[in-house]
C-alpha cells in the first residue's frame, strides 16, 4: 500500500466512477482499476463493487476511505510543513455549491484561483444544501457554500453575504419593477419554487401569517428559471442569479416587502477533518468574492 494508490482509490470511491478518476488523475483506466485490485489483494478484501450506476463501496472500502483520507490530509500536512515555501505542492480541493450560486459565483473564483495559486486544483460539485452537507459530512468535499440553517455541531459555517430574495417573472407578467410587492400578496400569485428556498422562507412567512400554495416544488432551480421565461408563474430566486435576465430583460423582478425575505450563505468545513493550506487559501478567495455579494 502506498499513497498513490490511497489517493487512487478516495478519488474512485468520491466519484463512484473508475473513468472519472482516470481523468482527473490523467492516467489511463486500466491503471487505475490496477491499483485498486492491488490494495484488494493486499488487504484480502473486495472493497468496491460494481452497479448500473457506477461502483459502490463495500464495508470495508468505507473503512478504507475514512482512514486513508486522515492519511493523505496528514501526508499533506507533512509535505507543507517540510517543503520550501517558494516551491508550493500541488495540492486538490473540492467545493459543492449550490445550484443557484453556481452560475456566477464558480468562474471568477476559478479564475482568480488560477492566477493566484496555480498549484492548487479546485474541483467544482453542484448540489442542494442536504447533499452538500452529506458529502461534507462524507468528506467527498472539502468546503461547501450553502445556506446557513442554524447550528450544525459537525461544521464550522462561516458567514460569506446575505442575498436579497425577490419575485421573478416573465416580462409580461411584471410591468413595473420599482413597486415592492408585500409578502402577503405571494398568496394569490401561482409561484413555482425551488425547495430550498422554500425551507427558507416558509418559515418566515408562517410567522407573518402567509401561506403560499405553490404550484410545484423542485431541486432543479434552472429549470424553474427556463419555465418561468415562457410561462405565466412567477418564482422567487436572488438577484445575483438573474442578473443577466434582468439587464437583457428576458426576466423582470419586483422586491418583496413586509418582511422582506434574505437568506445566508455560508462558507462550511467539517471540524472533525484538518484543514490543509490549500483549502485555506481556497476559502480565503471564496471569502473575498463573497464580499461582492453584499
Amino acid at each position: 500500500m502506498d499513497l498513490k494508490q490511497i489517493k487512487t482509490f478516495s478519488l474512485v470511491a468520491k466519484h463512484k466512477s473508475f473513468s472519472q478518476a482516470s481523468k482527473i488523475l490523467n492516467i489511463a483506466q486500466p491503471a487505475v482499476s490496477r491499483q485498486v485490485q492491488a490494495l484488494e489483494q493486499e488487504f484480502k478484501t473486495k472493497l468496491l463493487y460494481r452497479t448500473t450506476r457506477g461502483v459502490e463501496l463495500t464495508d470495508k472500502g468505507k473503512v478504507l476511505v475514512s482512514m486513508g483520507e486522515k492519511i493523505l490530509t496528514m501526508a499533506e500536512e507533512i509535505r507543507e510543513a517540510l517543503v520550501d515555501p517558494d516551491q508550493p505542492v500541488p495540492s486538490e480541493v473540492t467545493i459543492g455549491i449550490l445550484p443557484s450560486v453556481m452560475a456566477f459565483f464558480t468562474a471568477p473564483l476559478l479564475e482568480e484561483c488560477r492566477r493566484s495559486y496555480p498549484h492548487v486544483t479546485v474541483h467544482v460539485a453542484e448540489g442542494v444544501d442536504p447533499l452538500l452537507k452529506e458529502w461534507l459530512a462524507a468528506g467527498k468535499i472539502d468546503l461547501g457554500i450553502m445556506t446557513d440553517k442554524g447550528s450544525e455541531p459537525e461544521f464550522v459555517q462561516v458567514p460569506l453575504a446575505s442575498e436579497e430574495l425577490i419575485l421573478v417573472s416573465d416580462p409580461r407578467q411584471i410591468m413595473c419593477e420599482e413597486d415592492a410587492i408585500s409578502a402577503s400578496d405571494l398568496a394569490n400569485i401561482p409561484i413555482i419554487i425551488g425547495r430550498g428556498f422554500q425551507e427558507r422562507i416558509d418559515p418566515i412567512l408562517k410567522r407573518n401569517g402567509v401561506h403560499i400554495p405553490y404550484v410545484m416544488a423542485s431541486d432543479n432551480i434552472k429549470m424553474i428559471r427556463e419555465m418561468i421565461g415562457r410561462s405565466p408563474y412567477y418564482t422567487i430566486l436572488t438577484r445575483e442569479y438573474i442578473s443577466r435576465e434582468i439587464d437583457e430583460g428576458t426576466l423582470k423582478m419586483r422586491p418583496i416587502k413586509d418582511p422582506a425575505l434574505t437568506r445566508q450563505l455560508v462558507l462550511a468545513t467539517d471540524r472533525r477533518r484538518p484543514t490543509t493550506q490549500a483549502m485555506k487559501a481556497v476559502a480565503s478567495l471564496v471569502r473575498s468574492h463573497a464580499k461582492k455579494l453584499n
